[in-house]
């Protein structure tokens, strides 16, 4: 880092730290034997190094010294407005501030990831890492995670609030569609489905349990009382929604998610569909079917054994199953029986009549609409598999592999 032509410093590997005098390089002896990340000169006699073994060293015109810093893990990044306002970040979202006597711990879970870059501007500070990870505050801890890199990840799930109004999440990310672009928030937890009753009230569910709830202004983490990975996420009111998963069965009841008893041993339910709080079905591989009634799960008899685990109705006696043959199997009051072809590989399905259908697939173009007499394979761009699919208004949306997003 150079403050001026005659005072630039230069530091590396071993903790090796060289300055820069206008004629020559000279090395100073270093309090570490760690690799140094960053390097920040305020003045000739002020000047602050971190370390990949999150060390604080500081410079006083005289010898560099290691100087006690709040929290764990490597410190990637440095900068100063002055020495009594000073920044460093790095692993895990790691953040603190030294106010010319100390440094503060300013760590935020708003990022998970690790931290390369601090920028600093009149009114406040960017910091920037990993996974395009960036964080954004004033003279504390951050205050809003944004990420400028999405395409790695799959999106899974998305939910239309209006033809301006729509959630996406897959990943570490959730997305928020304002009617002219997406903004992505990053999460720490890995979440597979989204869907809500309105932009203020929005559930997303993932690995290992993972519930996130959106209230219209901020993500919060809402405890779980499994460990299972959940695979779909339903919102029928804000005092009621269900969530599916590894042989689990969730529902909110207002104030907390609890489970609730399935038939079925060791299956895995990937999707969910309701008509109504007693008229709640629930689907996986396998041939994997139950019904909700209002008081309990009970399993509903297949006549195939390949379902895809995809569900969706029009009503309490008309709720399609696909299989992975291309049969589509539907519920007709009674009984689940065969009721004539559906798209190959189906993940999910949407609809706003018995004529108006759309399929979600893993195969062709990756989505398929039905008339009300046959399906038709629609023309995209899309090569990738499809994984959800969602509408509002005018508007019709799918996401899928490597953060594929369609709308028609």
């Amino acid at each position: 880092m150079a403050r001026r032509a005659g005072d630039v410093w230069v530091a590396g590997t071993g903790g090796t730290l060289l300055h820069w005098n206008g004629t020559t390089f000279s090395p100073e002896t270093s309090p570490t034997t760690f690799p140094i990340q960053a390097v920040w000169a305020i003045s000739a006699t002020d000047a602050w190094a971190v370390s990949n073994a999150g060390e604080t060293l500081h410079w006083n015109g005289t010898a560099w010294q290691l100087v006690t810093a709040p929290g764990s893990g490597s410190l990637r990044g440095v900068a100063a407005r002055s020495s009594s306002d000073v920044w460093a970040a790095g692993y895990l979202g790691r953040t603190m501030r030294w106010n010319g006597t100390q440094w503060t711990d300013f760590t935020s879970t708003l990022n998970p990831w690790a931290l390369e870059t601090v920028a600093l501007t009149s009114s406040g500070y960017w910091l920037m890492g990993a996974n395009g990870a960036t964080l954004r505050g004033t003279n504390g801890a951050p205050q809003a995670a944004y990420n400028t890199v999405i395409s790695a990840a799959s999106l899974s799930d998305i939910f239309a609030v209006s033809a301006t109004e729509a959630f996406a999440a897959g990943g570490n990310f959730t997305l928020r569609w304002n009617g002219t672009a997406w903004s992505p928030q990053l999460h720490t937890a890995n979440l597979l489905s989204i869907h809500g009753t309105s932009a203020s009230d929005v559930w997303a569910v993932g690995q290992s349990g993972a519930i996130r709830h959106f209230d219209g202004i901020q993500w919060s983490t809402v405890s779980s009382p499994t460990t299972q990975t959940l695979y779909r996420v339903r919102a029928l009111s804000p005092t009621s929604a269900w969530a599916v998963g590894a042989n689990v069965t969730l529902h909110w009841d207002g104030t907390a998610w609890s489970i609730v008893s399935q038939p079925i041993t060791n299956a895995t339910f990937t999707d969910l569909w309701a008509s109504s709080e007693t008229d709640i079905w629930a689907a996986g591989a396998a041939g994997a079917i139950i019904h909700w009634d209002g008081t309990g799960w009970s399993q509903v008899t297949s006549p195939a054994s390949n379902t895809t685990g995809a569900v969706w109705g029009t009503g309490p006696d008309d709720v399609w199953f696909p299989t992975q043959s291309g049969t589509m199997l539907k519920w007709n009051g009674a009984s689940i029986q065969a009721a004539g072809a559906a798209p190959i590989a189906v993940n999910h399905m949407w609809g706003t009549a018995p004529n108006d259908v759309y399929a979600a697939a893993s195969f062709g173009t990756g989505v398929s609409h039905y008339d009300g007499t046959s399906w038709t394979e629609q023309a995209t761009a899309n090569t990738q598999p499809i994984f959800s699919i969602s509408g509002a208004g005018s508007r019709v949306w799918a996401v899928g592999a490597g953060s594929s997003i369609l709308v028609r």
